[in-house]
C-alpha cells in the first residue's frame, strides 16, 4: 500500500472500471471558511482523543465510536479539499493527531467506520487488513476506490488483502466476491499505468492456485515492457518493476503462502 499521505504533511509533510475524476469546482468562500474552521479545531479534538484512547476497545461507548468515525472521515475530506485548494499539506502536528485518529478507530473494528477508512487507506496498513476482515459490507465500498486518484493504489492493494484473507479465513467474503476481486485485479494488470499493473500482480499472488492468474502472471513476468533503472546496482541496471512483481508473486503462489 502507498503510505503517501498525499494531503497532509505526515512525516515530514460490485467492480467497476475506472474513471477519470472529474474536474474539481472552484471553491466558494462559504466552502473555505468551513474547511479552515475544521482544521483549526484539530486541536480539541486531539485532546478528546487523548481521552478516549484511555479507554478498552471494548469499552468504548457507541457514542464516541460514531463520532470519531466522523472525525475522521471529514478530517479526511477537509484535508484533501486543502491540498486541492492550495496545493499545500498541513503541520507535522496535525498529522500526527490524524494518524492516532486512524490508528484509533482501526482498534475498535467497528463496521460502522466503514466510510471513514475509506478515505485512510493510504495512513497504514491496518486499515487494509482491517477492512478485509469487515468482510462482504467493505468489498464494494473499497471497490469503488478504484475511481478514486487520490486512493486508486491503495484500493488495489487492499483487494489483494480480500483474497488474502479469504484464503486463511479472516475475511468473510462469498466465493463470488472473491472471484470478482480476482477479475478487477486481472483486469488491472492490463492498466496503462506500471505502478497499477505492479500493484496488481502484487495483489493476485494472494489468489493461490488459478491456472488463469497464473497465466497472466507469467505473461507479465516475461513481457511487460515497463523499464526503468535499478540505482542500486553500480553502474545502474535495467529493472523491470512489473515483470519483478509479477515473479515474485508467483513464487507466492507456487510456495502456498496466502
Amino acid at each position: 500500500m502507498m503510505q503517501r499521505g498525499p494531503y497532509l504533511v505526515i512525516a515530514a509533510l460490485l467492480i467497476s472500471p475506472v474513471r477519470p475524476c472529474a474536474a474539481q469546482p472552484a471553491p466558494v468562500a462559504a466552502d473555505i471558511q468551513e474547511e479552515q474552521s475544521w482544521l483549526k479545531g484539530w486541536e480539541g479534538r486531539a485532546e478528546r482523543l487523548r481521552e478516549y484512547r484511555r479507554v478498552k476497545p471494548e469499552e468504548v461507548p457507541d457514542a464516541v465510536k460514531i463520532e470519531a468515525a466522523q472525525w475522521l472521515k471529514k478530517d479526511a475530506g477537509m484535508s484533501r479539499r486543502h491540498f486541492l485548494r492550495t496545493g499545500e499539506g498541513l503541520s507535522e502536528a496535525y498529522g500526527d493527531y490524524y494518524i492516532e485518529l486512524t490508528v484509533f478507530l482501526v482498534g475498535l473494528r467497528d463496521p460502522r467506520s466503514i466510510p471513514a477508512l475509506l478515505e485512510v487507506m493510504d495512513v497504514a496498513r491496518g486499515v487494509s487488513t482491517t477492512l478485509a476482515e469487515f468482510g462482504e459490507a467493505a468489498v464494494q465500498p473499497v471497490a469503488q476506490k478504484l475511481s478514486d486518484s487520490f486512493l486508486r493504489h491503495d484500493a488495489i492493494f487492499t483487494l489483494g488483502k480480500f483474497l488474502q484473507g479469504y484464503r486463511i479465513g479472516k475475511s468473510k467474503i462469498t466465493r463470488g466476491s472473491f472471484n470478482r476481486i480476482k477479475r478487477a485485479l486481472l483486469e488491472l494488470t492490463r492498466d496503462p499505468e506500471e505502478l497499477a499493473r505492479q500493484m496488481a500482480a502484487e495483489a493476485l499472488g494472494h489468489a493461490g492456485p488459478d491456472e488463469e492468474v497464473t497465466r497472466r502472471l507469467s505473461e507479465l513476468a516475461k513481457s511487460d515492457p515497463y523499464q526503468t533503472l535499478d540505482h542500486r546496482r553500480k553502474p545502474p541496471a535495467p529493472f523491470y518493476p512489473v515483470r519483478d512483481a509479477a515473479e515474485k508473486a508467483l513464487e507466492r503462489i507456487a510456495s502456498g503462502n496466502p
